[in-house]
């Protein structure tokens, strides 16, 4: 099954239980296949955002992403990048669905409280970021 690696950033934007799933997301909307608590350092942000380095946020991104700890998870089920994204919410809270993550939790553009993988591709990419092969146990 696709699987995709979603970030909360910062422990203020944790999303409380009672949030985890917004309303209008069935039961079945993901499967946490696994998720660990780490606190990136600068050098991991950079790597990890590397792809936005000539961007002009890239700087502010990578301060936010250390400036506390991150949640980061691995999601299983069927279209998983694709449902993850629509209850993450456009990029830009402004404009964000009501109910998202991202309208209800984010600071601005560069804050948006929460990644979450654009495609298959990269979130294999992103899960090898974060966790050895032997710790995705779905």
């Amino acid at each position: 099954m696709p699987r995709l690696r979603r970030a909360a950033r910062r422990p203020t934007n944790f999303i409380p239980a009672k949030h985890r799933r917004p309303p209008g997301h069935g039961r079945d909307a993901h499967l946490f296949d696994h998720q660990a608590r780490c606190h990136p350092t600068r050098d991991q942000a950079e790597g990890f955002y590397a792809v936005h380095r000539e961007r002009p946020f890239y700087n502010d991104l990578c301060t936010f992403m250390t400036s506390g700890p991150v949640v980061v998870q691995v999601l299983e089920g069927e279209n998983a990048v694709l449902r993850n994204r629509e209850v993450m919410g456009a990029t830009n809270p402004a404009r964000a669905d009501e109910g998202t993550i991202r309208k209800i939790y984010a600071e601005s553009i560069e804050a948006n409280s929460v990644h979450g993988s654009d495609s298959d591709e990269n979130a294999k990419i992103e899960i090898d970021f974060f966790f050895k092969p032997e710790e995705i146990v779905g």
